[in-house]
This record gives structure tokens, C-alpha cells and sequence, in this order.
């Protein structure tokens, strides 16, 4: 095996916000292989005989490691850059010039994030450095937490999440309590169907309210966040969710994302489910879907698989509407028929929620979530904070668009992060 010298360098960024500050180390390594006479020397004198040269060039510090490979321990040589290059570029121009082609280059950024707070006393700040978290470099990109709406579950946002993946992003879809694998699928369900053993088959929904929603997402959030900053998307009843976990633990979230999302800054609910911008929403003419009395049941229980043509298509007309026969019943195939009765009555808080960046996503063919509701949303949230404004964007799709042709959305998610 050859012997190699490893020449590595580090640039460091410090940022701050009102909690945090964070500390971005990018170690960028160059690995030679090496005569071994020289790399004797090059030991014993401290020289650097790489520094102006090609490719340690591209070394942003005033610092340098020279690291023997055979030791196992770093021998650190503290020169300027720009006096040694001066000092000894000249003579190991041309020594270097071979070692050129055998160069492998690479890169890892550590981020380390240490609450802070300032001492007034002493006039500085002070670091609560044994609560520093730390990121390895792989681990600094941010990843997209996607939030699930009524009746839906995490396999829902697949199509989405497969064009975030060949955009090169990260993601992990949410199973809200009592969904996914978690969610009732009475035998009666099935077909043929019995719908008066579906009106009364108990549900393990029965019992799960807001509250336990807020806590499971803040408990993925909290894991996901080891690794790295997290932006949080909720799309249609979802909303709520992002409210709580926004109001809960704001450090925790780099960004929330409504996509045609509940967002309740100045009333409650119900309060906007019966305001004139939501008069127009096609979902007051599908009460029939309604398969057992929710206050009996302690849970919403609706039946997606009807065959009833007209509720179908009043159906259609609300969530996807811009979508193929085929592309709805399959959407309709992905929806569990029991949902949460209990959206608590949670409203953003300014002083939490209002702290984290956050985007609203308009869809101006929703007949599900009025786009007059949306604007309400949004004007609403502005008022409360108008120093954190929604950033707003539209798509001109319907409620479930998003997740069947999701290819605008993932773009529009992408540019977040490019921004």
C-alpha cells in the first residue's frame, strides 16, 4: 500500500438567531499519494509544501492539519496561508505538479446548533454549550415532514414523495393517530357491503382528539430534527396539526407549509367552517357519505366506497375535480373511512407559532377549501404577525391535485429550500 499525506483544512460560519447560535465547520480533505521521503520531511521541517498550489488551493482557513497516517494522530502546523504559499510555493511547484493526478478531493460539514442568552451583566452571551446539538454533514439538509389530511394517511403522499426523492430531498410522511396500519377497516366495509354492521362496528378512533395528533408529529419532529432542519407540511385538515405543533415547539420547526391548509389565527373552527368564505365549498352536499351517527360512534366514519352516482360526483367535484374517472376512484381507494371528531379549537400564538417562517400554498380550484377561505387564512395570520407574513404561492389545481399530479408541488417545495 502507498503511503499518502492527508492535507485538510476547515472554514467556519457562525449564525444567530434570537435562541440559537450555530457554528457550520466544513472540513475539506485532500488526500496525496506520497513519496514517503518527502513525507518524512515535510513532518519534520512542518513545512506545508502543498499550500497555492493545485487543489489545496481551494482551502478557505488560516489553518492547517498534516495528519500521518501511520501515527494515527493530527500534527497541527499554525501558518498563514498566504506566508507560507509566499515561503514555499517556489519550491515545491514543480514536486507537487506530479502529485496533481493522484489527488483525491473531499468534503464534510459538521453543524452544531448551542441555545444561547444573553448576560446583561457582563455585557456578552452565554453558551449553553452542554446543550449543543451537533450535525454531521451528510445530515444538514433539510428534511420535509409531510402531515396527512381527513380520512388519509401517509401512503397518500408517495407520488409526492417520489418527486421530492429524484429532486434529491428528503422526506417521511406521518401517520397520524388511528391511521395508516393503525386505522379500522370494518368487515363490513368490504363488498359486499353491510351498512348497518357499519354503523355500529366500534372505532379505534374513538377517543383521539387534536391533542394526540399534535403529540405524535412533535415526537417525529423531534427525531427528525437530530438530523437536521425540518420543514413541515400539512395539507387540508392537517393544518391543524402544524397550528399545535407551531404553538408547541417553534426551535423544533425551520419552516411550516400550508397546502390548502386549516390555518386558525382569529376564530375557532367552526367559526370558519360557518363563515361566509366557506358558503361556497361543494363538502355541504356530501353529508351522505356520513356511515354512522359520530356521536354514537365517538368517531367520523364515511363510506368512500359508495356507488351512489350523484354523491360521487358532487364528491369529484370537491376534491378532484381536474382529475381522470380513474384517477379518482383510485384516490378515493388510498382514504380510510374513520376520522377524529375532536380539531380542538387551537388558534396560532404569536409569540410561538409566529416565530417560525411559514408558507401557504393557494389552490385556486379547490371547491373543497374555498380559495376565499384560504385568503382568509392567510389574511388572518398576516394580521397576527405582520412582521412573519405568509410567503404565498398558488397552484391553480383542486384539493387533491396536489397529491395525484404532484410534480408543480414538488417544485414549489424545492424552491423553498433553494431560497
Amino acid at each position: 500500500m502507498l503511503p499518502c499525506l492527508y492535507i485538510s483544512g476547515r472554514h467556519t460560519t457562525v449564525t444567530a438567531t434570537p435562541s440559537t447560535l450555530t457554528q457550520t465547520s466544513t472540513d475539506r480533505r485532500v488526500k496525496f499519494l506520497a513519496p514517503l521521503p518527502l513525507l518524512s520531511v515535510s513532518f519534520q521541517t512542518g513545512w506545508s509544501p502543498v499550500v497555492r498550489t493545485s487543489p489545496s488551493s481551494e482551502l478557505n482557513t488560516d489553518q492547517l492539519v498534516l495528519v500521518n497516517p501511520e501515527v494515527g494522530h493530527p500534527t497541527w502546523a499554525f501558518f498563514s496561508l498566504r506566508a507560507v504559499a509566499n515561503t514555499w510555493s517556489p519550491v515545491f511547484m514543480s514536486l507537487i505538479g506530479a502529485w496533481v493526478p493522484y489527488a483525491i478531493r473531499s468534503e464534510h460539514t459538521r453543524r452544531c446548533e448551542m441555545p444561547w442568552q444573553a448576560d446583561d451583566r457582563r455585557g456578552s452571551i452565554r453558551l449553553a454549550v452542554r446543550d449543543a446539538r451537533c450535525h454531521p454533514a451528510s445530515m444538514t439538509a433539510p428534511t420535509f415532514v409531510l402531515v396527512h389530511g381527513a380520512g388519509s394517511n401517509s401512503f397518500g403522499w408517495a407520488p409526492l414523495q417520489r418527486e421530492l426523492a429524484l429532486r434529491g430531498h428528503r422526506s417521511l410522511a406521518v401517520d397520524l393517530p388511528g391511521h395508516g396500519f393503525g386505522a379500522t377497516f370494518p368487515a363490513a366495509y368490504q363488498a359486499p357491503q353491510d351498512l348497518a354492521a357499519l354503523a355500529t362496528t366500534p372505532s379505534a378512533m374513538a377517543g383521539i382528539g387534536h391533542a394526540d395528533n399534535v403529540a405524535h408529529v412533535l415526537e417525529v419532529v423531534k427525531r427528525v430534527r437530530e438530523h437536521g432542519p425540518v420543514i413541515l407540511v400539512g395539507h387540508s385538515r392537517g393544518g391543524f396539526t402544524l397550528t399545535g405543533v407551531g404553538n408547541a415547539a417553534p426551535d423544533l420547526v425551520d419552516r411550516l407549509v400550508y397546502i390548502s391548509a386549516w390555518c386558525c389565527a382569529a376564530d375557532t373552527p367552526v367559526g370558519y367552517q360557518n363563515s361566509a368564505e366557506n358558503a361556497s365549498s361543494a363538502l355541504a352536499g356530501v353529508g351522505s357519505l356520513l356511515a354512522a351517527n359520530p356521536m354514537e360512534l365517538g368517531a367520523l366514519r364515511f363510506n368512500w366506497r359508495t356507488a351512489d352516482p350523484a354523491l360521487l360526483a358532487t364528491l369529484r367535484e370537491a376534491v378532484l375535480a381536474d382529475g381522470t374517472d380513474d384517477e379518482f376512484h383510485g384516490y378515493l381507494n388510498t382514504l380510510e373511512p374513520d376520522e377524529t371528531l375532536d380539531v380542538g379549537e387551537e388558534l396560532a400564538d404569536a409569540d410561538t407559532w409566529g416565530r417560525i417562517p411559514h408558507t401557504y400554498i393557494r389552490l385556486t380550484a379547490d371547491r373543497s377549501i374555498p380559495i376565499a377561505l384560504q385568503d382568509r387564512f392567510i389574511t388572518d395570520a398576516d394580521a397576527l404577525t405582520p412582521g412573519n407574513p405568509f410567503d404565498v404561492h398558488t397552484l391553480d389545481v383542486s384539493h387533491a391535485a396536489v397529491l395525484v399530479h404532484p410534480k408543480a408541488t414538488a417544485e414549489l417545495l424545492s424552491s423553498l429550500i433553494t431560497a
